[in-house]
């Protein structure tokens, strides 16, 4: 295989951060979000939620190129999977009395698997979830939250780097599927990045997990 380059040339962002105040707008079936770096918008077309957009202001780039794969949440019952955006119903969505955000509440009606969506911004873009079981028995359930499929910052996919914080950390462009395992007896940093040398800019995703039960990490590039 080709050598990995771990340092590529970084060159000056193509965008800049914008002079704009945290905001969240519910308009009709659709909720912007915005600030200095990004702006996110969410639409609720067709009974579904879904993530239409998010534009780093910094590298200039519309991160959202599929917005059909991003699914925000995958849950999995007796081996089935479950998209957020497309097998959850979205019942509500109500704005923060104390922040620029909105709560929206999903429901997997096969399995009555309930999700109450909390997505708030401020200097960053902030995602909580809590899961309800509302059906009439005992629920065995995996979640993968939060789940983003197919963001890229660089005009070609293939030209985006990552960072997944496995041993010093991986850098690299190259196609991989890699997953790490956290908690129990050891913690590793919980940041994932998409940067793109190019565009001068990226996204990281971190978890603050504030009682340490396992999860795994998980990032794929193809």
């Amino acid at each position: 295989p080709r050598r990995i380059d771990m340092a590529p040339h970084i060159q000056a962002p193509k965008g800049a951060l914008v002079p704009r105040a945290p905001s969240c707008q519910i308009e009709g079936e659709n909720v912007a979000l915005a600030n200095g770096s990004l702006r996110c918008e969410l639409s609720r077309s067709g009974g579904k939620l879904r993530l239409a957009s998010l534009y780093n202001e910094i590298a200039a780039a519309e991160m959202v190129r599929r917005p059909e794969d991003c699914a925000l949440l995958l849950a999995e019952v007796a081996g089935k999977r479950y998209a957020g955006s497309r097998d959850f119903v979205c019942r509500s969505v109500t704005a923060m009395p104390d922040r620029q955000g909105f709560r929206a509440v999903l429901l997997c009606e096969p399995v009555g698997l309930e999700a109450a969506l909390s997505v708030w911004i401020d200097e960053d873009l902030h995602l909580g979830l809590a899961v309800t079981n509302r059906a009439d028995k005992p629920l065995d359930f995996k979640l993968a939250f939060p789940h983003f499929s197919g963001l890229t910052i660089s005009d070609a996919p293939a030209d985006d780097y990552y960072f997944f914080p496995w041993g010093g950390g991986i850098i690299a462009d190259a196609p991989a599927i890699i997953r790490r395992g956290y908690g129990d007896h050891e913690a590793i940093y919980q940041v994932m990045d998409l940067f793109s040398p190019v565009r001068g800019g990226g996204l990281a995703v971190w978890c603050t997990d504030a009682d340490g039960r396992h999860k795994v990490l998980a990032l794929r590039k193809h």
